[in-house]
């Protein structure tokens, strides 16, 4: 259980920062 926890923080965590990284280039050149 802590195991496939530890994954499903770590897919979030990767989620989150692809969403970051394609949210970057709208605000510069919005």
């Amino acid at each position: 259980m802590l195991a496939y926890h530890h994954e499903f923080c770590v897919a979030i965590a990767v989620i989150n920062a692809f969403r970051e990284v394609c949210l970057l280039p709208n605000l510069l050149y919005s």
